[in-house]
């Protein structure tokens, strides 16, 4: 103890760079776990930013630890568990998916539910597209992340008999609006809530909430006039050959070869 004490006078200088980057970063990530200092408990903190790693120790597990390392500084994204002193310090939060993908692991280790195990295969899903976050497109990613909320929709309205399974559906259906932040949002006018509201609609009329345009201001209705419909011209017939029964508009060719062509005139011959 002594001799770090004597060393820490040499550390401090790099120290207070690392916290001064962590607090111009526009994303943070956050974790703490306990430990003992000199025989009584206490926490060890972490704070990573892209070019800073900050550690502290402290004798709470409050969000006063935050708010002292941040001073003032509100990050754009703050990524850590659903602890809730470590929520609310930036202008979004990012649910730490490594947090659930552990609790998820532990339901489909010790039941037989299926839902547990769908849920597995959706986090290997989206770990493997965060993978890949930084080559594709936005509308690709926009559009990976409107199909990956409707499943994980279908995964919690699953129903389970599993008091387990259960309790997982509770506990990351709170966290549903922070899982998929990493990703940009749809850019759709209607929600995926509304889609599926008119999915489920038992009639033929839009559910509650839709937004749908009436059959008149459709695809067919776009345009300066909405209620008119299209008409297709009809096709010309064709001329009439090589029909040697009817003669009254046929006249034979010059040829002498034996067929017949369109009189224009309709005169009997």
């Amino acid at each position: 103890m002594n001799l770090l004490q004597r060393a820490q006078r040499h550390f401090r200088s790099g120290r207070e760079e690392a916290v001064s980057t962590l607090r111009r970063a526009a994303v943070i990530a956050s974790d703490e776990t306990g430990v003992r200092i000199e025989g009584s408990n206490a926490y060890h903190w972490v704070f990573h930013a892209a070019d800073a790693v900050v550690h502290t120790a402290s004798s709470t597990r409050g969000a006063i630890v935050v708010r002292e390392m941040m001073d003032g500084h509100r990050p754009a994204v703050w990524i850590s568990d659903r602890y809730t002193a470590q929520q609310g310090h930036a202008a979004a939060h990012q649910t730490c998916l490594a947090h659930l993908a552990r609790d998820v692991a532990y339901v489909v280790e010790v039941s037989d539910d299926p839902v547990p195990w769908r849920l597995q295969l959706w986090l290997q899903t989206v770990f493997g597209l965060a993978e890949r976050v930084t080559d594709l497109a936005a509308s690709t990613l926009a559009a990976k992340r409107r199909t990956l909320d409707l499943q994980f929709g279908a995964i919690l309205a699953t129903s389970s008999r599993c008091d387990l399974t259960r309790d997982l559906q509770a506990k990351i259906g709170r966290a549903r609006d922070q899982l998929l932040v990493f990703l940009p949002p749809s850019r759709r006018g209607r929600t995926d809530q509304q889609r599926l509201r008119t999915t489920a609609a038992p009639s033929g009329r839009p559910a509650e909430g839709d937004q749908r345009l009436p059959r008149h201001e459709g695809r067919r209705g776009r345009g300066r006039h909405p209620h008119r419909r299209r008409y297709r011209t009809p096709r010309r017939p064709q001329p009439i050959r090589h029909h040697p029964q009817d003669r009254r508009c046929l006249i034979p060719d010059v040829t002498g070869l034996g067929n017949y062509v369109h009189d224009p005139n309709g005169a009997d011959r």
